[in-house]
């Protein structure tokens, strides 16, 4: 299953994630045989879109994988995004196009507006100062016009920084990757847009059973997952899916990858999908960028 972006590309509708639990921070350090592994898996399951960062140091394992995988690159759709090498794009994304052992990258984003050497998530090791994102973004668009990029976007970034992009653009980003989940539904941001039709991909689609269990949106989430006779993964992938949203999900075992993909054959009805909106709506949880955000 793929959307159709702002500007006529497709992009697959579930991304295998890289990040998270498999976050390393260094491209240089030996490579993760388990992650490589882990991505050839959820290649032969179906997978087709490998959502990776230069943030987290798995960029080699990506293309190592990719490589060594049942399908031909151009099969493959690769989401990188630039942060610590902002001060110098060009550079940036020649090591990525390096260690992804490709010519061109499909999307690529700008991981985040926030530079804040106390990250909240991982320890850093080098997070640009006084960075200009309209000028990042000009040259971005440079990318796309010379042809080793296909598309741009962002990620992580709130109305105010959106605001600033859109004031320079000129090829507009199609994406904007948040977190977002039932317990983080973030209805003006998803609103903003959705008008200025920039696609939503949410990353960490699971927070509420994995990172926030024991509330009642665990009790309505059982009852459905019941009811169409699937995982509650499933049922929360679909909630996602079917509010158009692009998903990026991981997992290192062999079934819970396939569970993640193989949901193609149920359907949540309105009532349900309302169900889970109003349900989750009740809470409010965010596990990634949480100071930054909160404190912008």
């Amino acid at each position: 299953m793929t959307f159709r972006l702002p500007n006529g590309l497709c992009i697959p509708s579930i991304a295998f994630g890289t990040g998270t639990s498999w976050f390393r921070g260094n491209n240089d350090d030996p490579v993760n045989r388990k992650l490589i592994n882990c991505i050839k898996n959820a290649i032969e399951l179906g997978y087709r879109h490998i959502d990776t960062a230069e943030m987290y140091g798995t960029e080699r394992e990506v293309g190592i994988a990719i490589k060594e995988s049942i399908c031909n690159r151009d099969e493959i759709y690769i989401t990188t995004k630039i942060y610590c090498g902002l001060e110098n794009p060009e550079q940036a994304l020649n090591n990525s196009l390096n260690y992804l052992q490709t010519d061109y990258i499909d999307l690529y984003l700008i991981h985040s507006p926030y530079f804040d050497k106390t990250n909240d998530d991982h320890a850093i090791p080098h997070i640009p100062e006084n960075i200009n994102l309209e000028h990042v973004w000009k040259q971005m668009e440079t990318f796309v016009e010379n042809g080793r990029v296909k598309s741009i976007g962002l990620a992580n970034f709130q109305i105010k920084h959106i605001k600033q992009i859109l004031s320079v653009a000129r090829i507009k980003p199609v994406v904007n990757q948040i977190e977002y989940h039932p317990q983080l539904q973030q209805r003006e941001l998803i609103q903003y847009l959705n008008a200025n039709k920039i696609l939503i991909e949410a990353y960490t689609p699971l927070a509420c059973l994995v990172h926030n269990p024991g509330t009642s949106l665990d009790r309505i989430i059982e009852q459905l997952a019941q009811k169409y006779q699937k995982k509650q993964v499933q049922v929360l992938l679909k909630w996602s899916l079917q509010k158009q949203h692009v998903v990026v999900t991981t997992s290192s075992d062999y079934t819970r990858q396939k569970e993640s993909i193989d949901i193609s054959d149920f359907r949540l009805s309105n009532d349900d999908m309302d169900k889970i909106d109003e349900e989750g709506s009740k809470y409010y949880f965010r596990k990634h960028w949480k100071k930054q955000i909160e404190n912008d």
